[in-house]
């Protein structure tokens, strides 16, 4: 079958070609498109044609120039034919151009023109070609040639360059057509091959969930049986696992088993078929999408160079065919070995036509680079962005950082084209890594074409590089560009779009869309290659916290199906164990939505209450078992309403009733004891005889042996701890802990055990050890009142007052017991404020009337001088005046008056407003009073689960169950 296509009649070349030409029209527009056989021409027709083709070359100043004048012939013909064109414009013409160069200098080798449009036909499956596009196509190059070549063009050579465009048009249609059968093979066969892979996913499943069962029978066996019976069964259990793992060793089912049993038993396995059946099975989905394959195949060779710069492709061939006929005995026939023997050869020719070049390729751009000074960057990277928005105006939209972090971006592109040829592996997953949060920029993929050609046509134009050097880097950054958009293409679900939009009804409505089972893998996975990226955690980085939200409601609710229930709360912490922890540092009000979707209430009420669940496991127990970091990033937060919510409060009595409460009240209970001990040795017993100093001494001895050093050991691995942790601060010059700047407790202790070594070292009783016969006043053994020890003495008495409050300071947190008692503490000292501001007004009000009072003349001693005035008025205002000198002073009138002012001012002044200030502090702190004590409690069970064994919390993490 022929076909006729239209010939464009207002070309003027054609015009003027049309007298002279010897050929028809009805031969001259002929495609044959129902064959593919060989080009035969006389060695005069190849040489007219390479002769036209030169000719035409030489019109330009170089190839690159010459593909990109045929490139945009094509287009104002047809500009509907840009959708064909999906590289970059100067990538796409270069390509255009090499391709009818090595066919037209082939000439002479029909088999090899025929094996080259063969390719070129495989590179084009996808594209929809007919027979007017070709035409189009064929008819503008020739007009081209005919505007640039003019009278040089002769009607042979222009017969002979259209004898080859209708060839190379024809065939492509043929291919297409035709190898679509085969495309259909190789996709039914290989699903066939492996077929057993998925089984065997399934297998290893059911194997995963058949022996955990058993591990908890065996559990149950171990309460019941005896040792005897016990250790019989566990020799049964490992006769039947070795019989299972025996049977289960057989023969390869899968094709990288069984090419690997093969190649092995051929001796044919080399390291670099690795790389390839690592991407045989994207290769094969994509034989009939050739952009993705070429991309594959360039990458492979990328890799493959790596391990072996010469590999024998066709050893890949043998092994592969032979691992297909075993995998399918019954199904295989000689189209499933033509269709396949086709693909690899494709596949060879692509990577043979690549991978001795990357070498050479490399070469060139490492030494052009390491030539490359500051300056000439910095004038290649303000060419190219100007390049760039010369091209695409509106790409400055998406351009607007600053000037420093712009040269960082083209710098990284120059360093990215070198990379991808020294860390291939890497920057594979680098680039789609790259391509996925473009995905969240929502960056258009019709702008990477232009910003490719805007970095190689800035390239030539400042820098003057070489044709090698250009088509190194043009290879190397077109196949960034095409693994960008195609990670894009894949990345851009509808989820994503919404997401990016921040608009909950739109995203709504992509939810709907998704199965019940798959909305979790919706909403936190979007995988392409290695590389993934969540759509909620893109959500709220990108500040879409509308559209988190409503994912983090889709995700916590309920849904049924059947017997079947989705809740998607472990698939979000198994995505992100560190959930809790981002939104409290990055999305505070997620928090409260996040809550509220782990409670789960009946609308069924019995006896006016309704049941409720609470899904805590994931704030209880990470993945390894450990105490996870939540509970402790909501305690750094800050936010008593947080504290207050019911979850995190049941969270809390969890935690509190189960393991801290204990181990708190025996550490507050020893504190309590020494306590005691302390006020027993300095305030109740004072020496006057030998039972009371022998009371005395065996105190101060289990103070200063057992409770100080107690102290000073747990000070010192603090302070070991955060050293190797580096939580580490400043203060001044002074390194400390950060615990001792976040929990006050940390530093009251510190005082606490420094005041008791400075007391052990005044310690009276050792000062009198030698002095302690004599006629004062308690002598004797142990005593502590000897005359030569006065002055150790009195600084022991103040070390003595510093340590009772260091003690009565820390034995406030036993308030903690209650909610409640831990709130008024709390009020009480957020109010303290106040009573500062109190004293400092009636401190004024003293000194402001003593002064005046001293410089008056009157008659009452005790206001004569400026000292007795201050503390006759402080006793005034605390309602402890005497009354010895009321009558003098009354019969003093300017001092009455004086008198009476100040306390006015102080009674119904300062206290009143003291009172009022206090009221309104109280209202203002009482909402978030009980929230604040909450979140104290919490800080007491993060502090104590640090120090709590293993054991002891696997233990208690097994008694509640958290999976039943």
């Amino acid at each position: 079958k022929t076909s006729q296509g239209h010939r464009a009649k207002s070309s003027v070349f054609w015009l003027a070609m049309e007298v002279d030409m010897a050929v028809p029209d009805e031969e001259r527009d002929v495609l044959n498109t129902t064959s593919f056989e060989l080009l035969e021409m006389t060695p005069e027709q190849t040489e007219v044609i390479q002769e036209a083709w030169e000719m035409f070359l030489d019109c330009y100043e170089s190839t690159d120039a010459a593909g990109e004048a045929l490139h945009d012939a094509i287009i104002d013909a047809a500009p509907t034919l840009t959708t064909l064109f999906t590289m970059p414009r100067a990538v796409a013409a270069m390509r255009f151009q090499e391709g009818l160069h090595q066919i037209i200098n082939s000439l002479a080798e029909p088999d090899d023109v025929k094996n080259l449009v063969d390719i070129l036909g495989f590179k084009h499956l996808n594209l929809e070609l007919t027979v007017a596009r070709v035409e189009v196509i064929r008819d503008a190059i020739l007009e081209l040639m005919g505007n640039e070549l003019g009278p040089s063009l002769t009607p042979h050579m222009a017969e002979g360059v259209l004898q080859v465009l209708n060839y190379v048009g024809g065939a492509l249609i043929y291919i297409r057509s035709h190898y679509a059968e085969r495309v259909k093979i190789l996709n039914q066969s290989w699903e066939e091959a492996n077929c057993e892979r998925e089984k065997k996913k399934e297998k290893q499943k059911d194997a995963q969930e058949r022996a955990k069962a058993e591990a908890e029978e065996l559990k149950k066996l171990k309460e019941s049986l005896s040792q005897d019976a016990l250790a019989e069964e566990e020799a049964h259990e490992a006769r039947m696992q070795k019989h299972r793992k025996e049977k289960e060793q057989d023969v390869p089912r899968t094709f990288f088993d069984m090419f690997c049993f093969n190649a092995a038993v051929m001796d044919l396995l080399q390291p670099w078929m690795y790389e390839v059946l690592d991407c045989f099975d994207i290769i094969v989905l994509n034989a009939g999408n050739t952009f993705r394959l070429q991309e594959e195949c360039d990458i492979l060779t990328l890799k493959m160079a790596k391990v072996d710069k010469t590999p024998n492709l066709s050893d890949f061939k043998a092994v592969m065919l032979a691992s297909l006929r075993s995998l399918i005995p019954k199904g295989w026939t000689a189209q499933h070995e033509a269709a396949w023997t086709w693909l690899w050869e494709h596949v060879e020719s692509l990577l043979q036509a690549q991978i001795g070049r990357i070498s050479q390729r490399e070469r060139l751009l490492t030494n052009f680079f390491a030539s490359l000074d500051d300056e000439s960057r910095m004038s290649v990277t303000w060419a190219l962005y100007g390049k760039f928005f010369e091209l695409v105006p509106a790409g400055q939209e998406y351009f607007k950082q600053s000037a420093s972090r712009l040269a960082m971006i083209a710098n990284r592109v120059l360093e990215m084209s070198l990379d991808l040829f020294k860390y291939p592996y890497r920057m594979v997953d680098e680039i789609s890594a790259l391509g996925l949060r473009h995905v969240g920029y929502n960056v258009p993929i019709e702008y990477f074409g232009p910003f490719v050609s805007a970095c190689i046509e800035t390239l030539q134009e400042k820098l003057e590089v070489t044709e090698g050097i250009a088509e190194s880097f043009a290879w190397s950054v077109g196949i960034i560009s095409r693994m960008l958009v195609r990670t894009i293409k894949e990345g851009s679900t509808i989820v994503m779009k919404a997401i990016n939009q921040n608009d909950k009804e739109l995203l709504r409505s992509a939810l709907s869309c998704a199965p019940r089972g798959a909305r979790a893998e919706w909403v936190l996975t979007i995988s392409v290659g290695t590389q993934s990226i969540s759509p909620l955690l893109w959500a709220v980085e990108s500040g879409t916290w509308k559209a988190a939200e409503l994912i983090i409601e889709d995700l916590l609710t309920i849904r049924a199906d059947r017997e079947q229930y989705y809740y998607g709360l472990d698939d979000l912490f198994e995505r992100h164990p560190d959930f809790v922890e981002i939104l409290a540092t990055k999305a505070t009000s997620l928090l409260k939505p996040l809550f509220d979707g782990m409670i789960w209430r009946s609308h069924l009420a019995h006896d006016g209450l309704r049941r409720g669940n609470y899904y805590i496991k994931h704030l209880v127990v990470d993945a390894k078992g450990n105490f996870p970091d939540a509970m402790d990033n909501l305690v750094r937060l800050n936010d008593p309403q947080i504290a207050l919510h019911p979850l995190i409060m049941r969270l809390s009595d969890v935690i509190w009733t189960g393991v801290v409460r204990p181990r708190f009240l025996r550490e507050n209970a020893w504190l309590l004891f020494t306590l005691l001990l302390f006020v027993i040795d300095h305030g109740m017993l004072h020496g006057e005889d030998s039972a009371s100093r022998s009371i005395i001494f065996l105190c101060r001895v289990l103070i200063y042996v057992f409770a100080m050093p107690v102290l000073i050991h747990g000070r010192v691995r603090h302070i070991r701890q955060a050293v190797r942790d580096g939580e580490v601060v400043q203060l001044g010059c002074i390194p400390v802990p950060q615990r001792y700047v976040d929990n006050w407790r940390e530093p009251a202790t510190v005082i606490l055990a420094l005041a008791l070594l400075i007391s052990l070292c005044l310690e009276p009783i050792l000062y009198c050890a030698n002095h302690s016969s004599g006629s004062f006043e308690g002598a004797g053994l142990f005593t502590s009142l000897c005359p030569e020890a006065r002055q150790e003495r009195e600084a022991y008495n103040l070390m003595s007052m510093v340590v009772i409050a260091m003690y009565m300071a820390l034995l406030m947190d036993l308030a903690t017991l209650s909610r409640k008692m831990a709130a008024y503490v709390l009020v009480a000292l957020n109010v303290l404020p106040e009573l500062f501001l109190l004293l400092i007004s009636i401190g004024f009000l003293i000194l402001m009337f003593a002064t005046c009072i001293a410089v008056s003349r009157n008659d009452v001693a005790s206001f004569q001088t400026f000292p007795m005035a201050i503390l006759r008025l402080f006793q005034f205002s605390i309602n402890t005046k005497g009354d010895s000198e009321l009558m003098a002073i009354a019969e003093s009138p300017l001092l009455c008056v004086a008198i009476g002012t100040f306390v006015a001012l102080t009674s119904l002044g300062s206290f009143s407003i003291f009172v009022a200030q206090l009221t309104c502090a109280h209202h203002e702190i009482y909402a978030n009073m009980v929230g604040f004590a909450g979140l104290r409690r919490m800080q007491i069970e993060v502090d104590s689960l640090q120090y709590l064994k293993p054991k002891t919390w696997k233990g208690f993490v097994e008694g509640l169950r958290l999976d039943e």
